[in-house]
């Protein structure tokens, strides 16, 4: 299972170059999905 496709089929995360050069993001916001992986793993640690 791909999670950035499922993300992106739920519409939860986009990427549009014009925001964030392209970085993943969650919909409506300008926060990148890669601090969400880095909070988790800080928490798992």
């Amino acid at each position: 299972m791909d999670i950035q496709k499922v993300l992106r089929d739920r519409g939860i995360i986009s990427s549009d170059p014009d925001i964030t050069s392209g970085t993943l993001v969650f919909v409506g916001t300008r926060v990148p999905l890669q601090n969400f992986f880095d909070y988790l793993k800080g928490k798992a640690g």
